[in-house]
C-alpha cells in the first residue's frame, strides 16, 4: 500500500545558505533509490556550474542546455547535493527539481548572507553518516504519508548546536577543498572525478592499474597488473570493507596506542602525468585539553607509477588547525598494513630484498616487492599475519616489537641486515607492515610517508657456479678460484653476494654485464678465504650461499655449495645429514618425508675398498625408486642391493680424494607414532680392516607425532539469492594429516584427534532465519535434523552421545568478530546461533552441514560478507585452534509491484449553496494525472485499488470530511505485458474524457473551507484460474 499527499500549495519557499566567500547555495536531499535528477532554472535565476561539480564530487553533470536545464548523474552512494548559484541571479528566483518522475517547485529566498564557520564548511561527510545512521528521509515508504514536499531541502542558515562554545578555536586556515582547488590552480593538477584509477603500460604484455579502491576509505588504495590475455595480478586480498579488509590504515600519539583511520574519506580525485592523487581530512582529539581542542588534519594520497613498474605510494599529513597558541603540539605516526594475497596464495615467504632496501613477496613466477629506502620512508618494517587466529584483524602492534633486551626502541625486520632472498618470516595468512615514527606536526606543516611497490614482470638474473672443493683444510680453505657465469634479461649491473651458514653479514661482488649476454663470474679465492677466516669457523661441514641481484633488486635462486673443514691428520670424512621435506626436523610426524644424504671421502688412503651397509630403521619406510649412489658424481646404482630396510654394496673401491654420496627418501611409519625420536636411528657402515660406523638419529629429543590439522570449507551459492526466499549454504569442517610450519601453535595431540569441536554460524536474526539444518558424515549419510523452531532429530542414540546439534545462545561479547550479523552491528544477548559440537573429529574423518537460509525479503540489493567459525582443542596443552571461513552472498531485491504516483494532486470544488442543495455531486482532480505500475514479479496480472480522504483544515468545527473513490467503487486491473515493464494507468480532470474517474462527492453536510488529506493506493497480484501455482 502506497500514500500520496494532496497538497495545498506546489511551491515551496527554501532559505539560502552562504559558504565563506558568500556564494549562496541550498542542500536539496535525494529521493531513495533515485539516480538523475533534473533541475530547470526559472526566471533570471543561474548555476554556478564549477563550484556544484567541486563540491558534488560524486555527481556527474550528464546534459545541459544553456545553463537552463541541468541533468545530473547520481552515485547511490549520495545523500544529498549542494547546488551553488551565481549571487546575482538568485534574488526572488525559482527552480524546478524532478526525481523518480516526482516534481518540485523551489522559491529561493535570499535572507541576509551569514558565512558558514569553517567546520560547518568541512562537516558535509558527518551529516553524510548522520543520514546513514537514521535521519529521517523526505521518502515516502509504504504506509507512510508523504510530507509537504517530496524533496526535503536542508535549512543550513541554523547554528551549529553540537560545537563547543570555543567555536573560535576551531578555524582552519585551510579547507579540504581550497587543498584540492590550490593543487588545480597553482600545481597544474586536473579534475579526475570520473574515473578513480589510472592505467599505464609497462611492457608489450603488461598493463598496471592503480588508483583508490573505495571512497569511504582514501587510505585504500589498490595496485594489480593485467597482461595481454587479460589475467590480473593483485598482491592483496580483494576486501575493500570491513573489519579484515586488505588495507588499513592507523594514527598514534603514543608508541602503541594505534588508532585505525577507517572512516576517512575520499573528497575528491586529481591526475598529474602518472600520478593520480586522493584528498580527505581527519581529526585528532588533544590528550591533554579533553573537549576543548581538537587538531585538524587534510589528507593527500597520491601514487605515481614509472616504466618499470614501481608505484609510488606517499601519505602527505598537514595539519590546518589555527590554536592561538600550540600550548600542546601535536605529534603523530602513522603505519599501514596490508593483507597480501598473490597469485591465489593467502600464506607466501616474505624475504628481505637486502642491504635494507625492504622486503618482498614470491609466488612463482610471480613477485612483488616493497621498497622502503626513500627519505620519508618508513622507520620500521616487517612481515606479520593478516589475521590472529584465522579472525581478527591484526594491529601495527603484531608486527612491531615494543622495547625489551637491547632493544631500546620499537623495531621490526629492519633491525637485521638481511641478505638477498633470506627468509624474514613465513605465514599461512601473510602480511606486510611499515610503520613512521611519530613526530611533532606544527599548525600549516606538512609530513609524508612514502615507500614503493613494483608489480613489473619479474626478470631476475640468472647464476651457475662450478662445483667447488668438498672438503678444506683447515685455516686454509679454498686453493682456486670460485669460476661461474650470469645472465640478466634487463640490467648492465649485477652484484653477486655470498654468505656462509646463518652469519649474519656477508660480503660481495659486483659484475658488469650486457643484457641478455653471458658473462663470466669469479670469486677471488684470496678474498673467499679472508672472509671465512674471519668467521672462524670450526671443523665440520658448513654451507656457502650464493645470489645474483640486479639494479631492479631482482635476486636469482640462491645457490647452495657445501663443504667440509677436516684437521691435517683425518684419512677420511664420513657424514649423514637428514632433512624433513614435510615440515621441519624438530617436528616429525607421521606421514612425514624425509631425505637423508650419507657423504664418505676418502681424503688421504691410496686406494681404500670395502663393503658399504646403510640399515633404515623399522618405523621409516624407504622409497626404493629415490635411492640414487655416485662415486664423483658417476652412477654405480647397477652395484646396490636394495631391500625392505637395508641398502648395500658389497665391494666400494674409492681411490685418493674420491667421494662416495648416497640419497634416499623415507616415510614415517604409523608404527612409529610415540617414538622418541632419538631411538629412531639409520645407520651407515663402511667395513674393510676396522669397521666404521655412522649413526643418525631423528632428533635429540621429541617423539613422532601425528598432527591433526582443522579445516572448514565453504562453499558460495552461484547464483544471486532473491530477498524472500531461501539460500542453500554447505559446510565442510574435518581433520586432514598436514604438514605445519610451527606445530607448537596447532593442535597437536597423540593419535591425531582435534578434540571438543565447536563449529558456529552467525545469530539468526529478522533478517535472516535457519529454516532448516542437516548435519552429515563424509559419506553422505544424515546424523541429525533441525528445523527452524531448534527441534532436532538424530539417525541414532549413538550419535547423540557425542554430537550435539542446536542453536545455542551466542557469546557476543567474547566473540563479537565471529558473531557479528552479516546485515546488522549490535546483537542482543539473546539472539541464538547454530552450533555444532563434536567430541572429536579422527584423522580423515569429516563432517557436512547443510543449511536453509530463508533472507528476508526487506533486504536490499547487496553482498553480504557471511562467516562461519570451527574451533577445537588440543588434548596435550589445551591450545585452541581456529578456523574461519569467510564468503560472500549476492541479494537481490524481491520481486515486487511498485506504484509511482505524483505528488502534485489537487481537487478542485465550489461548496456553494447550489452544489450542496443537490443530493450528491462528484468533484475531479484539478488537472488530469498518471499512475504508473512496475511489475517485477513473474505474474503479469495485477490490481490497483484507490481510496481517499480528505480532512477539513479550515471551516469551522462542523465540516465532514471527503471520501475519494473511484466512481464504480471496483479496482482498475490490468496486465504488464513482460517482467520489469510498465503499466501507465490515466485519471480524468473536470476538462478531460479519457482515463479513470476518481472522485470526491460533496453532500448537504460539507462546508465551505480547504481541506487536505491522502490517497491510499493498494496494489496488488491477481492470480488467474489457468495459473499453475
Amino acid at each position: 500500500m502506497f500514500s500520496s499527499e494532496i497538497k495545498a500549495t506546489d511551491i515551496q519557499d527554501v532559505s539560502l545558505s552562504y559558504n565563506e566567500k558568500n556564494q549562496p547555495y541550498i542542500s536539496v536531499k535525494m529521493v531513495e533509490e533515485a539516480s538523475t535528477m533534473t533541475i530547470q532554472f526559472l526566471n533570471q535565476v543561474a548555476l554556478d556550474l564549477e563550484t556544484t561539480k567541486l563540491k558534488n564530487p560524486d555527481v556527474i553533470i550528464t546534459d545541459q542546455e544553456n545553463q537552463r536545464t541541468v541533468d545530473f548523474q547520481i552515485n547511490n552512494t549520495v545523500k544529498e547535493v549542494r547546488l551553488f548559484f551565481n549571487p546575482q541571479t538568485v534574488e526572488s528566483g525559482e527552480i524546478e527539481i524532478k526525481q523518480n518522475n516526482q516534481v518540485q517547485t523551489l522559491k529561493l529566498v535570499n535572507k541576509e548572507p551569514e558565512k558558514e564557520s569553517s567546520v560547518e564548511s568541512t562537516t558535509l561527510e558527518q551529516k553524510d553518516s548522520a543520514e546513514e545512521s537514521g535521519e529521517s528521509s523526505a521518502v515516502p515508504k509504504e504506509s507512510e504519508q508523504l510530507t509537504e514536499s517530496a524533496v526535503e531541502v536542508i535549512d543550513e542558515t541554523e547554528p551549529n548546536t553540537d560545537m563547543p562554545e570555543t567555536k573560535d578555536l576551531y578555524k582552519q586556515s585551510q579547507t579540504v577543498q581550497e587543498l584540492y582547488e590550490e593543487d588545480i590552480k597553482k600545481e597544474g593538477w586536473q579534475s579526475n572525478e570520473e574515473n578513480n584509477y589510472l592505467v599505464k603500460s609497462i611492457s608489450d604484455n603488461q598493463r598496471l592499474s592503480y588508483g583508490f579502491a573505495n571512497g569511504s576509505d582514501i587510505f585504500l588504495t589498490d595496485l594489480f597488473s593485467t597482461d595481454a590475455a587479460g589475467h590480473k595480478l593483485s598482491y592483496r586480498h580483494n576486501i575493500n570493507t570491513g573489519s579484515n579488509r586488505s588495507v588499513r590504515s592507523y594514527y598514534f600519539q603514543e608508541e602503541s596506542d594505534y588508532k585505525e583511520l577507517d572512516d576517512v574519506k575520499l573528497q575528491f580525485v586529481s591526475k598529474k602525468g602518472e600520478s593520480i592523487r586522493g584528498y580527505g581530512e581527519f581529526t585528532v582529539s588533544n590528550k591533554v585539553v579533553v573537549d576543548v581542542w581538537t587538531y585538524h588534519v587534510l589528507v593527500k594520497v597520491t601514487l605515481t607509477a614509472d616504466a618499470m613498474g614501481n608505484v609510488k605510494k606517499e601519505v602527505e599529513y598537514k595539519r590546518v588547525d589555527k590554536p592561538i597558541i600550540d600550548l600542546t603540539p601535536l605529534k603523530i605516526g602513522y603505519s599501514e598494513l596490508t593483507d597480501t594475497d598473490l597469485n591465489g596464495k593467502d600464506g607466501v615467504d616474505v624475504n628481505y630484498i637486502g642491504n635494507k632496501k625492504g622486503m618482498y613477496i614470491e609466488s612463482d613466477p610471480y613477485k612483488v616487492m616493497f621498497h622502503v629506502l626513500d627519505k620519508d620512508g618508513p622507520n620500521q618494517w616487517n612481515a606479520g599475519p593478516g589475521r590472529k587466529f584465522l579472525v581478527w584483524a591484526t594491529t601495527p602492534s603484531d608486527f612491531f616489537s615494543k622495547p625489551w633486551g637491547i632493544w631500546t626502541t620499537i623495531h621490526g625486520a629492519e633491525n637485521v641486515e638481511g641478505k638477498p632472498s633470506e627468509l624474514i618470516k613465513h605465514y599461512d595468512d601473510s602480511a606486510v607492515g611499515f610503520r613512521w615514527n611519530d613526530e611533532t606536526l606544527k599548525p600549516k606543516s606538512s609530513r609524508t610517508f612514502s615507500y614503493k611497490i613494483n608489480l613489473g614482470e619479474p626478470k631476475p638474473p640468472k647464476l651457475i657456479l662450478e662445483d667447488i672443493p668438498s672438503s678444506v683444510l683447515n685455516g686454509e680453505f679454498f686453493p682456486t678460484d670460485i669460476s661461474g657465469t650470469v645472465v640478466d634479461e634487463d640490467s648492465s649491473k649485477v652484484a653477486l653476494h655470498y654468505w656462509v651458514d646463518e652469519e649474519k653479514e656477508g660480503t660481495s661482488v659486483n659484475v658488469d654485464t650486457a643484457s641478455h649476454q653471458i658473462q663470466n663470474v669469479t670469486i677471488k679465492k684470496n678474498e673467499l678465504n679472508q672472509y671465512l677466516t674471519s668467521k672462524k669457523l670450526s671443523t665440520g661441514k658448513h654451507t656457502l650461499y650464493f645470489v645474483a641481484q640486479d639494479e631492479e633488486d631482482h635476486s636469482s635462486k640462491v645457490v647452495e655449495k657445501e663443504f667440509t673443514i677436516v684437521k691435517s691428520g683425518d684419512k677420511y670424512i664420513f657424514d649423514a645429514t637428514l632433512k624433513n621435506q614435510s615440515s621441519f626436523i624438530n617436528a616429525i610426524h607421521v606421514g612425514d618425508k624425509l631425505h637423508y644424504k650419507i657423504f664418505f671421502e676418502n681424503l688421504k688412503i691410496a686406494n681404500l675398498a670395502g663393503r658399504f651397509i646403510n640399515e633404515i630403521p623399522v618405523e621409516l619406510q624407504l622409497d626404493k625408486d629415490s635411492v640414487k649412489a655416485t662415486v664423483d658424481k658417476q652412477d654405480i646404482g647397477k652395484s646396490l642391493l636394495i631391500s625392505t630396510n637395508r641398502i648395500a654394496i658389497n665391494d666400494l673401491p674409492l681411490k685418493k680424494n674420491q667421494i662416495f654420496l648416497l640419497e634416499f627418501d623415507v616415510t614415517v611409519k604409523d608404527s612409529g607414532l610415540n617414538k622418541m625420536l632419538v631411538d629412531v636411528i639409520n645407520e651407515s657402515k663402511f667395513k674393510n680392516e676396522t669397521i666404521e660406523v655412522k649413526q643418525k638419529s631423528l632428533g635429540s629429543e621429541g617423539k613422532i607425532l601425528d598432527n591433526p590439522k582443522p579445516y572448514i570449507s565453504f562453499s558460495t551459492p552461484e547464483e544471486e539469492v532473491i530477498a524472500g526466499e531461501s539460500a542453500n549454504l554447505n559446510f565442510e569442517i574435518g581433520n586432514q594429516l598436514t604438514n605445519v610450519e610451527d606445530f607448537t601453535k596447532k593442535a597437536t595431540t597423540e593419535n591425531g584427534e582435534w578434540r571438543q569441536v565447536q563449529f558456529l554460524l552467525p545469530p539468526k536474526s529478522k533478517e535472516i532465519n535457519y529454516e532448516k539444518v542437516e548435519l552429515l558424515d563424509s559419506k553422505g549419510q544424515l546424523i541429525a535434523l533441525m528445523n527452524s523452531s531448534g527441534d532436532v532429530a538424530y539417525s541414532n542414540e549413538e550419535d547423540q552421545q557425542h554430537i550435539q546439534l542446536s542453536y545455542q545462545q551466542a557469546d557476543v561479547t567474547k566473540n563479537k568478530e565471529i558473531l557479528e550479523s552479516p546485515f546488522k552491528e549490535n546483537l542482543k544477548p539473546e539472539e541464538k546461533a547454530v552450533y555444532v559440537a563434536i567430541d572429536s573429529i579422527a584423522k580423515g574423518e569429516s563432517y557436512q552441514i547443510k543449511v536453509e537460509a530463508k533472507i528476508d525479503k526487506t533486504i536490499k540489493e547487496q553482498i553480504v560478507e557471511f562467516k562461519s567459525f570451527v574451533s577445537g582443542n588440543n588434548e596435550v596443552n589445551d591450545d585452541k585452534s581456529i578456523e574461519l571461513g569467510m564468503s560472500y552472498i549476492a541479494i537481490k531485491p524481491a520481486a515486487e509491484l511498485k506504484v509511482l504516483v505524483p505528488n502534485d494532486i489537487s481537487f478542485e470544488a465550489k461548496a456553494d449553496s447550489s452544489i450542496l442543495e443537490t443530493k450528491g455531486q462528484r468533484f475531479y482532480p484539478a488537472k488530469p494525472f498518471t499512475v504508473q505500475v512496475i511489475n517485477t514479479t513473474d505474474n503479469p496480472n495485477w490490481s490497483l485499488a484507490v481510496t481517499g480522504e480528505l480532512e477539513p483544515i479550515t471551516g469551522g468545527s462542523g465540516n465532514k470530511a471527503i471520501k475519494l473513490s473511484l466512481l464504480d467503487g471496483k479496482p482498475i486491473t490490468g496486465t504488464v505485458s513482460s517482467k520489469d515493464h510498465t503499466s501507465t494507468i490515466a485519471f480524468k480532470s473536470k476538462q478531460t474524457d479519457e482515463g479513470n474517474d476518481l472522485v470526491g462527492i460533496l453532500t448537504k453536510a460539507t462546508r465551505s473551507g480547504a481541506y487536505k488529506g491522502t490517497i491510499t493506493w493498494q496494489l496488488n497480484n491477481v492470480i488467474t484460474a489457468d495459473d499453475p501455482r
